[in-house]
């Protein structure tokens, strides 16, 4: 039987201001109907770029060439633009990362649904919004007929996915191709999209390509992987056996980059690919892959390698054989550090802490309308929170959960609306900037947003020195050197721009200028979701050695709970502006007690092919945070609610070695007692 898409030798050419800049080469795919396929690699590697030329969606003046490209019956490389515009949306359909940027923000969700199953099906209006509303309700958005009349701004980041998948479902297409689902929202969102698009696939024996950096993702719901390095794919195969016994050494070291419970301690050093992603300007002579790995011979760099096939449906790019390859992955792929006795046991909470919030509220006035009165938002309520030198704190919860606005506050950028910050036993409030900024500092999410693009390295580096009058220029450039090597920046860098430099690079130089005024305290803000899984291992390993090296205290902000069960000492929970659950890190993981916390670690998802997507049991349903439920405020979603729940909020108390706010966790304990 014909698989229902087939591409071979498929290479993509984009004509630049500078040449001709090969995007990819010599790919060759299949899938059948009802089948997954998994694409990861890093950023730059071709994955969008090869879904692109599918969809026949690539810039003009691209050059594309295959030697085969065909979709059931159809050849895609002869349609004309006409015949490819009837299968797009129609029988191929595309979700992109972004919804908010692929919908349309002046049409209402309705009109954006329709139009497509009306110009394909020439159905009439009427049976286009029945079957909109049928789309969305499968997808789990509530009060599915009244979303129609919505605009995408006014739905949530897991919603507006939701709205993208239930519109690529309209025309019931043959395949689906989805560039990084899930990569923008919250692990509890993400389990559920992941758990609908498999329900959705299987109702409808849809066959799917899934985009992604997240190897998870891949683990859990595809069939096979087909695994891209610098325009190449360098191994294919299904996904347990890719997983379970990966022969490239590119392949390798993207699993070992990733800190996964039981197989690496709590704050040992990650492995991680050393070097750069190649320029695809390049003029490859031998492997792609080779200037970075620890297992290249000298015929790596002359031999050019094509994909071989080592076992029936399995194949690799490499000159190693498949035994040799095998035993280099089980002996490991590099030198790790052991991993410190204890993690967090260093830390003494016993004495006074660097940083402390007590009853800190942030209250915005919030105008649903231009009619309405103004409401009020309770982004962070009554929070107390203690930071001790040599603390690694998480703070964990959904978007929306008052992390970032409680940060903010930590860092004095905003003054709370009760209660009080205190730095050092001072009022927060009343220290002037030159003071906070010289013991507190930030690391942003995006170090190419948060870098001046107009200042060289060195300039931006140098600047906090500058204005604080630190030293003489002689020594502001000594300082500035020093650190710049402590963080891993060659100083031949110094005079380069932030466009000149890689991702992780740029975090690099973002971690610098918060360490060169040697601060007590750095908060991390996502400091590592918007890198590659490779690279955020350099930024973890390098943050754990930096902590040590400098007595630091870090605040982590984040989502990602793997990264957190890995250098957290301690981890805060938050949900809609309060704190429901505090522990150090190992009792958290090992012993979760509110219901909030077990669905967050039952959402998390590691590359483990036998494993199903978790199945999270939190409803769709998201409160509104101007209008918040009586009570406690999780209730709406909790399992577990009684009409105690309903009636009064749970105050944060200590059972056991945990804070919780939960009046059945309270009530399983009393009744223990």
């Amino acid at each position: 039987m014909s698989a229902l898409l087939e591409v071979e030798d498929l290479s993509v050419t984009l004509k630049l201001a500078e040449g001709d800049l090969t995007a990819v080469s010599d790919i060759s795919l299949s899938v059948e109907k009802g089948e997954t396929l998994g694409i990861v690699g890093e950023s730059g590697s071709g994955k969008s770029i090869s879904s692109l030329a599918v969809m026949d969606l690539l810039p003009k003046g691209t050059v594309r060439k295959a030697s085969k490209m065909r979709f059931g019956e159809t050849d895609l490389l002869s349609v004309t633009p006409s015949q490819m515009a009837a299968l797009r949306g129609n029988r191929i359909a595309m979700i992109f990362q972004e919804p908010m940027t692929s919908l349309n923000p002046v049409y209402t969700i309705g009109r954006q649904m329709t139009e497509l199953l009306m110009l394909h099906k020439h159905v009439s209006r009427a049976e286009a919004r029945d079957r909109a509303v049928e789309l969305l309700e499968k997808v789990g958005i509530t009060a599915a007929r009244s979303r129609l009349s919505q605009y995408p701004h006014q739905l949530s980041g897991g919603l507006r996915q939701r709205v993208m998948i239930a519109m690529m479902l309209m025309c019931e297409p043959d395949l689906i191709i989805a560039d990084e689902p899930t990569t923008a929202l919250d692990v509890t969102i993400q389990a559920q999209i992941l758990t609908l698009l498999r329900s959705l696939q299987r109702e409808m024996n849809m066959a799917m390509i899934i985009i992604t950096h997240d190897l998870g993702v891949v683990a859990r719901v595809s069939d096979k992987v087909a695994v891209m390095y610098a325009g190449q794919i360098v191994e294919t195969g299904k996904v347990d056996e890719v997983f379970g016994k990966p022969l490239h050494p590119y392949t390798q070291g993207l699993l070992e980059s990733i800190p996964i419970p039981g197989e690496i301690s709590p704050g040992e050093e990650l492995g991680s690919i050393p070097g750069l992603v190649p320029s695809l300007k390049t003029n490859f002579r031998g492997c792609r892959f080779a200037n970075r790995c620890s297992q290249a011979f000298e015929n790596c760099h002359t031999t050019l390698v094509s994909l071989n096939e080592t076992a029936p449906g399995r194949q690799s790019r490499c000159l190693l054989t498949p035994e040799a390859a095998a035993q280099a992955f089980r002996s490991g792929n590099g030198p790790k550090d052991a991993a410190p006795t204890g993690y967090g046991a260093d830390v003494d909470i016993s004495g006074a802490p660097v940083l402390s919030a007590r009853n800190a509220e942030c209250v915005f006035r919030i105008k649903p309308n231009m009619f309405a009165q103004p409401k009020q938002l309770r982004a962070v309520d009554g929070i107390s929170l203690d930071l001790h030198r040599g603390e690694v704190v998480a703070v964990v919860g959904e978007s929306g959960c008052g992390k970032s606005t409680l940060a903010r506050m930590l860092l004095g950028l905003r003054n709370p609306s009760s209660g009080s910050i205190t730095l050092n036993g001072e009022n927060i409030s009343g220290l002037s900037n030159v003071e906070k900024s010289r013991r507190v500092q930030s690391i942003f999410q995006d170090p190419y947003s948060s870098l001046n693009p107009r200042r060289t390295i060195g300039e931006i580096i140098r600047r906090p020195l500058q204005l604080h009058g630190s030293g003489t220029a002689a020594e502001q450039q000594e300082m500035v050197e020093t650190i710049m090597e402590r963080v891993g920046i060659p100083r031949r860098l110094y005079h380069n721009y932030p466009n000149q430099l890689s991702g992780g690079q740029r975090q690099r130089v973002a971690i610098a200028r918060a360490l060169i005024l040697k601060p007590e305290i750095v908060v991390c803000d996502e400091p590592t979701s918007a890198l590659d899984v490779s690279v955020q291992a350099q930024i973890l390993n390098l943050l754990l050695e930096l902590r040590e090296q400098m007595q630091l205290t870090y605040l982590l902000i984040t989502h990602d709970m793997a990264v957190v069960e890995h250098i957290a000492t301690r981890v805060v929970v938050m949900y809609l502006g309060r704190v429901v659950e505090i522990a150090d890190a190992r009792t958290l993981f090992g012993s979760p007690q509110h219901p909030y916390t077990k669905a967050l670690l039952g959402s998390v998802l590691t590359p483990e092919p036998d494993a199903d997507v978790p199945d999270i049991e939190l409803g769709t349903s998201y409160p509104n945070p101007i209008d918040p439920p009586s009570g406690c405020t999780f209730h709406p979603r909790c399992p577990v609610a009684t009409d105690l729940c309903k009636r009064s909020a749970p105050e944060l108390r200590h059972i056991g070695r945990t804070e919780t706010a939960c009046h059945n966790v309270a009530a399983e304990v009393i009744a223990a007692e």
